[in-house]
């Protein structure tokens, strides 16, 4: 999976004179190494350009100005220059994208001078070929900031809501906590952030992790997290809540460290659960007592997949696999795939379902589904596994 490593500026801290403005609006900027500039800048008209906004941002910017309009060249040192604006030898730009209501970019029909911006709109740059895709991005992330020495925790790192005093839903190959943390200029003085937890509203607090970089912001513990103890290799554990507090060591050594600071409340971590089955595609509702009752001559069941894990972009889907499991037997089987629908209805003659399970289910017979969500992107290259608790079983129904 590729990894972004992100620049996150507030432009009022490089233009003072601004400190006044009611409106903001987000840039994003991503290069082509990876690297990702994330920008808010402030203006107190009601509206700008999205030229202006580019320019506002601080950034080295090149133009070229022609009959068609302004063309962006090179943004932040990356790029072409004005007289060959658009002679990168592997055909690489400045692709412009505007993110919608859903967090999802959306290529830019007209040029940035021609773009109206607003209060809370998003514009987003990526250097590549054309239609090259835009790594997902939250409005939250922007806009929403931890308020000054305040810890909060999160889902995951795409995720800025605070669950503290909440319970957070993940699923089996998913368990994950981010702990957030605002130390405003602190920062500047800081070599490394210490976190430490407390589990299942204990009064003590164990060694979770470091962050081995005083500038960090964030620590995600999941399994195998760089900077994590070997205590927690595992990462959080479903049934138990946890509260998190942080030192942050100085670089100075005088004082020591600056804390602690610690989250509100604690937050509880339960598995989610990802497959829904019911008695076919038009049933919205769970299949009572695990049972289905249906005629010989249509027998069926309806898998859905419940995709609400953080950070997953739904529009990232290539195809969706379905695996079968019979009477508590703890191999899976290959039983369909969907072609993309996260939802799939296993009857007699369905498509694309294997010739051993072609006929449908059977009378009296157990089931266990899991499905993985395979990616167009390749990062990751799929999603899953998606569990279901219980088995389920078809029963014919009783004869009048």
């Amino acid at each position: 999976m590729k990894k972004y490593a992100v620049i996150c500026v507030g432009v009022f801290l490089l233009f003072p004179a601004m400190a006044g403005a009611v409106n903001q609006a987000g840039l994003v900027v991503d290069h082509s190494d990876g690297v990702r500039v994330i920008k808010v800048i402030e203006f107190e008209s009601e509206t700008i350009t999205g030229l202006e906004l580019l320019q506002r941002s601080g950034l080295d910017l090149i133009i070229s100005e022609s009959f068609f309009g302004t063309a962006i060249c090179a943004i932040d040192g990356e790029g072409q220059p004005a007289d060959d604006c658009f002679g990168d030898p592997d055909g690489r730009f400045w692709n412009f994208n505007i993110l919608n209501a859903g967090s999802q970019w959306e290529m830019s029909m007209v040029g940035a001078s021609d773009t109206v911006v607003q209060d809370g709109d998003v514009h987003g740059y990526i250097y590549g070929a054309w239609g090259v895709t835009q790594p997902f991005t939250l409005k939250e992330e922007l806009f929403d900031p931890i308020p000054l020495y305040q810890v909060t925790v999160t889902d995951c790192l795409q995720s800025w809501n605070d669950l503290s005093g909440n319970e957070d839903f993940d699923m089996t190959a998913n368990r994950e906590l981010v702990i957030r943390w605002n130390l405003g200029s602190l920062v500047e003085l800081i070599q490394d952030v210490h976190i430490y937890v407390s589990i299942d509203e204990s009064e003590e607090y164990a060694y979770l992790g470091h962050t081995g970089n005083g500038g960090a912001t964030s620590f995600e513990w999941k399994a195998f997290s760089s900077g994590l103890s070997l205590d927690f290799w595992n990462g959080p554990e479903f049934g138990k809540t946890y509260q998190f507090r942080i030192f942050a060591l100085t670089t100075s050594g005088d004082p020591f460290f600056h804390g602690p600071f610690d989250t509100t409340a604690p937050v509880r971590l339960s598995l989610a659960p990802s497959i829904q089955v019911t008695d076919d595609l038009l049933s919205s509702e769970d299949i009572p007592e695990n049972e289905d009752y249906d005629t010989a001559d249509d027998k069926a069941l309806a898998i859905h997949i419940i995709d609400e894990a953080c950070g997953h972009d739904p529009s990232d889907v290539k195809d969706v696999h379905f695996y079968i499991s019979l009477d508590g037997g703890e191999h899976f089987q290959f039983l369909s795939r969907t072609g993309g629908d996260l939802s799939y209805e296993w009857r007699a003659g369905a498509n694309w379902t294997v010739p051993i399970f072609r006929g449908g289910p059977e009378f009296n017979q157990e089931y266990i589904f899991i499905a993985y969500i395979l990616t167009s992107s390749g990062a990751p290259f799929f999603h899953g596994p998606y569990t279901m608790t219980n088995p389920v079983s078809i029963q014919e129904f009783p004869a009048e």
